[in-house]
């Protein structure tokens, strides 16, 4: 997802990131999950979608959990 992302593909990069996502919260593992929240936050507000603001929110505070 990160890499569509960086090669300007932000469509299948969201689509990708939310698969993770889905499967990173079935699994607990928080590791992954913050590192994509920070990959669909960052590319969300990158389209213009202030909800995306969210995604990194949440993905600051399971990193300060996870550490």
């Amino acid at each position: 997802a990160r890499f569509s992302y960086l090669a300007g593909r932000a469509g299948t990069a969201l689509e990708l990131v939310g698969q993770a996502i889905e499967m990173a919260e079935e699994l607990g593992d928080d590791g992954l999950l913050y590192d994509l929240l920070t990959t669909r936050g960052t590319a969300r507000v990158s389209a213009g979608d202030d909800d995306g603001v969210a995604d990194l929110e949440r993905s600051i505070e399971m990193f300060a959990a996870v550490r």
